[in-house]
């Protein structure tokens, strides 16, 4: 009896132990119009008490129901900020050729949901996306976070930027019934950064 106990322990020892969960997750990976995620898992085993640790990591796309989940987030980012930019552009009279390289950019992060409630998941998943969108901001406007107010987003401050100055101008040239270029006088300077410097102190 005592023999076989020996010769028991001394199998377990050498066969080793079954895998043990030590994290898991998402992979987002995300670039203009489109948008990859899949979940991953990272296990471990003793190997046997001679051989050491044993690590495994498994990888697999998301169910069709969250894929389409994150494609609805990706898709209003993109509407969001395609539609922030392009009215910046239109009114500060800015080559926006960025726009066109933003495309290209990849933003990617492993989210991790170890410890994590389904609700601290979901509150995770949806800064990413508010991430990315920032990502995109910085990427064509460098420079505007520092405009940036407490709970808003980039793509939130790209819109407020353009509205407070378009709303400055409308307000000069209607008060002082000037033309378009006398208002652009009062309004510090004729170029973007003039402008710029007005909706920080305004907005």
């Amino acid at each position: 009896p005592v023999g076989a106990a020996i010769g028991s322990v001394i199998g377990q020892l050498a066969a080793g132990t079954k895998y043990q969960l030590q994290d898991s997750g998402l992979n987002l990976r995300a670039s203009q119009g489109n948008l990859s995620a899949s979940t991953y898992s990272i296990e471990t085993r003793e190997k046997s008490f001679f051989r050491g640790t044993q690590t495994r990591t498994t990888d697999k796309p998301v169910d069709d129901k969250a894929a389409a989940s994150y494609l609805r987030s990706f898709e209003a980012v993109n509407q969001s900020f395609t539609g922030a930019l392009n009215r910046y552009a239109a009114y500060f009279e800015q080559d926006v050729r960025a726009y066109d390289a933003v495309k290209g950019t990849v933003f990617g992060e492993t989210l991790s949901f170890k410890g994590l409630s389904l609700d601290e998941q979901q509150t995770k998943i949806q800064q990413f996306f508010q991430d990315y969108g920032d990502a995109l901001v910085n990427y064509s406007v460098p420079g505007l976070d520092k405009m940036q107010k407490a709970g808003e987003t980039l793509i939130d401050t790209l819109n407020r930027v353009t509205r407070v100055t378009m709303t400055t101008d409308i307000a000069f040239k209607s008060i002082f019934n000037l033309g378009s270029e006398a208002a652009k006088g009062l309004l510090g300077s004729t170029n973007k950064e003039g402008r710029l410097d007005l909706a920080r102190e305004i907005g």
